[in-house]
């Protein structure tokens, strides 16, 4: 495992943590790690402000840190997809691959609950 990057917060240090000390990045993929550790740090940073502030502003839209966490998530999406992480049985799946998984799961699921349901 490999020492954090300063100015990384609680939530990116734990992570940078947890994944260096499973997986060997190549130089390219340390600098998605990091990125992807400050994304997670920015979005605890303004769930902070959701809590305090709520999710609608007083004219009834939606709060600026909504909005930006949106974008914040959308971009950690993108940055976890970009790792190309190992999933539980250790194959790699591109983004695409891990949607269709997760859909197929979700078929499935769906199907034993409804045989579940008639049993």
């Amino acid at each position: 495992m490999s020492r954090a990057p300063s100015g990384l917060g609680r939530r990116g240090k734990a992570t940078w943590g947890t994944l260096t000390g499973l997986y060997e990045f190549d130089g390219h993929e340390l600098e998605l790690l990091v990125e992807l550790c400050r994304t997670l740090d920015v979005l605890a940073e303004l769930d902070a402000v959701i809590q305090r502030g709520g999710v609608l502003t007083e004219a009834g839209k939606a709060s600026p840190a909504v909005v930006e966490a949106r974008q914040q998530r959308l971009s950690l999406a993108r940055l976890v997809g970009a790792l190309r992480l190992p999933n539980e049985d250790g194959v790699s799946l591109s983004p695409a691959q891990a949607h269709a998984q997760k859909a197929a799961q979700a078929r499935w699921n769906r199907e034993k609950a409804r045989r579940d349901r008639g049993a």
